[in-house]
């Protein structure tokens, strides 16, 4: 995808540019850590100290029904314990070198599971800082990027990024049981990202931006820093807030005036690229989610400020008393920052190559006046290859100045939103990029052969490709699959034949393939099941 990248810098450029020891090296990895059968399950209660092979650097617990109040320490190298802290089910807690931990609660939890990251490592005390390792680009302060953090790409995101809308931003904070270093920062960033894609299986670390006591700010989620990636900062609210977490625990302290600067500065930048205003506050529709994490069931409308507390939208005392406390004073410290007001309209990344099936894209209008008109016309256009932009959806704003769509995209192309203002001059959104995979369909003549017999499968591809490639699976005794044989079939105006006979008696997986090509981005057919039954004797 073609993005408006701000932290286009050389990765040598940026290693050069971020200490050594501030890049978290070593080998890092998560692990479970074994709890007893049956912890936590009664009215009070309190877990042996568990005690992995291996030391680590960030321990978390989850439960099923996040919002049980649930406290956890750590017993460090030296032998003594850390103090207790509370704990937020699926986010981890720095506790330094630690070898073994603690949980207790004083009401049942069930499905107690504990795990650890270690570092090794990347925890080398330096008094050199992580500074800045991307350019101040429109307005923003200096990012320090993923490959900075993870230079080894040790948190590969599962899936490519995806993106909704920015309409508040949600401000967390990190539970700490032992301070940090200027270079362990990087550190604490990676362990966080391995915790929640290995430990609680996310795409990636929840958070889009983090900042550290010192403040420096860190990208979190792959797609972009200036993008409005979907994250996972918030149960339920995800799809229209960004989140940014404060590297420290502040339920009893606040943060060190260099961090409360630079969220200031990082939320000014972030809620500017989304035309959001600082102060006032906005109404969003609970989607739901796990129940114990999000306050609201699916369907309630919530008001929100656009600079709100975790607290506000989860079951959790996130972000720290004393660091909510300080909520309003950023919300006008961060208006005071912000640029100056100009029109505009904004549109997401469609991300990820995406299916010939309906799209919802969104964005909103913002005036320079302040307005978020409702009503405006709004087109979404795609440059063709003769690089006319011809019109695939039309909408019309609604509250708060925000559109949606869903066109439906045959091509690759880019796309651009055009909104017509009240009066009458027109105005356009950022230039992305859509990648739209091939369609396939492919059907079998019968579903089941007998010893011997054959079947035919077809399809068609849409738009046209010169060939697919068949793939032919069978299922083993473990119900899994194994290629058995692959051909490459020529189409004639879309359309494709292939005769098989199959080689055994047994469940076979049929499928589909394209390669990309300079139309459309690779594709894939979904599969179909046919069997060949057992000789009879």
């Amino acid at each position: 995808m073609r993005r408006i990248s701000l932290l286009a810098v050389a990765v040598a450029a940026l290693l050069a540019a971020v200490p050594a020891a501030c890049v978290a090296g070593g080998s890092p990895e998560s692990f479970a850590i074994a709890v007893p059968a049956g912890a936590g399950t009664s009215a009070a209660w309190r877990t042996p100290a568990l005690r992995p092979a291996r030391a680590f650097e960030l321990v978390g617990a989850e439960w099923h029904g996040g919002s049980a109040r649930v406290e956890l320490r750590a017993r460090r190298a030296s032998g003594r314990w850390s103090r207790w802290a509370r704990v937020v089910a699926g986010e981890p807690v720095w506790s330094g070198r630690a070898r073994a931990v603690q949980l207790r609660g004083s009401a049942p939890v069930h499905g107690l599971r504990v795990r650890a990251v270690a570092l090794r490592r990347a925890d080398t005390p330096s008094g050199a800082h992580a500074t800045a390792a991307a350019r101040r680009v429109a307005g923003g302060p200096p990012i320090v990027p993923r490959s900075a953090w993870d230079p080894q790409n040790r948190c590969r995101p599962r899936v490519p990024a995806r993106y909704g809308r920015v309409d508040f931003a949600v401000i967390h904070h990190t539970e700490t049981l032992a301070a940090y270093s200027p270079a362990q920062s990087a550190a604490i960033v990676l362990g966080i990202c391995l915790f929640h894609r290995d430990g609680n299986r996310w795409n990636d670390i929840g958070y889009d931006l983090l900042v550290d006591r010192y403040g420096t700010v860190f990208e979190g989620r792959a797609g972009g820093a200036e993008q409005p990636v979907l994250g996972a900062q918030s149960g339920g609210w995800n799809a229209v807030s960004t989140g940014v977490a404060m590297i420290g625990s502040y339920t009893s302290a606040p943060p060190t005036a260099a961090a409360l600067h630079a969220l200031e500065r990082v939320l000014a930048w972030k809620l500017s690229l989304a035309g959001a205003p600082a102060q006032g506050s906005v109404a969003e529709r609970s989607i739901g989610g796990e129940r114990g994490i999000n306050r609201y069931r699916r369907g309630t409308l919530v008001r929100f400020a656009r600079i709100a507390g975790h607290r506000d939208a989860d079951f959790t005392s996130c972000p720290g008393g004393a660091l909510y406390a300080l909520l309003p004073q950023i919300r006008r410290a961060v208006a005071a920052l912000l640029p100056a007001p100009r029109d505009l309209l904004t549109l997401a990344p469609v991300g990820a190559p995406i299916e010939q099936a309906p799209w919802l894209l969104s964005g909103r209008l913002a005036l320079a006046n302040g307005r978020r008109p409702a009503g405006a016309p709004v087109r979404v256009e795609q440059q063709g290859a003769d690089g006319a932009w011809r019109a695939v959806a039309a909408t019309r704003t609604a509250a708060d100045g925000v559109w949606s769509a869903t066109p439906t995209l045959l091509v690759n192309g880019a796309l651009r939103a055009v909104a017509v203002l009240p009066d009458g001059r027109e105005l356009s959104s950022q230039v992305v990029e859509a990648q739209v995979r091939t369609r396939i369909a492919v059907r079998v003549s019968r579903r089941v052969v007998r010893p011997g017999g054959e079947l035919e499968l077809t399809g068609t591809t849409s738009p046209v490709k010169p060939r697919v490639r068949v793939l032919v699976e069978r299922r083993l005794a473990s119900g899994r699959f194994r290629r058995v044989r692959t051909s490459t079939v020529a189409t004639d105006a879309g359309g494709f034949a292939l005769t098989l006979q199959l080689p055994a008696p047994g469940t076979y997986r049929l499928s589909a393939t394209t390669a990309a090509d300079g139309t459309n981005a690779a594709g894939g057919s979904r599969a179909v099941v046919a069997r060949m039954r057992a000789a009879s004797r």
